[in-house]
């Protein structure tokens, strides 16, 4: 019988704890980064200028990518079916 974790080497998902152990090497999606820069609160209006501008570009980026993949699958939109 063959072990599953023998081939599967990297495992890309989120930081959730029960993903820790299963493969040799964790990589991260990147797109969960984005909930990091949601909780940031900066006082000086410059700064939360600045993180506005990065959440505007990362999450417009995110959805520019959805589009390409739904076009890709002939999907017009995300749905669970």
């Amino acid at each position: 019988m063959l072990d599953w974790k023998s081939y599967i080497k990297i495992l890309i998902c989120d930081d959730a704890p029960q993903f820790k152990d299963i493969t040799p090497l964790l990589e991260l999606c990147w797109i969960h980064e984005g909930r990091h820069y949601k909780k940031l609160n900066p006082l000086i209006a410059s700064n939360q200028a600045k993180v506005d501008f990065f959440l505007k570009n990362f999450w417009g980026y995110y959805r520019k990518l959805l589009g390409i993949f739904f076009k890709n699958q002939g999907k017009t939109h995300w749905s669970q079916s």
